[in-house]
């Protein structure tokens, strides 16, 4: 299974990255990716 993310800022990323996060320990072999429209996504990393 695959999601992608998409944020729109600063504060949707940071949201984005705790979902991830909470996500990944649920379902491990869950691929995941994120597109940052606006601005440079640094929470991602």
């Amino acid at each position: 299974m695959r999601l992608l993310c998409i944020s729109n800022g600063h504060g949707e990323d940071l949201i984005a990255v705790k979902i991830l996060q909470a996500l990944q320990g649920m379902v491990p072999h869950l691929q995941m990716a994120a597109l940052p429209i606006v601005g440079e996504g640094g929470q991602y990393r």
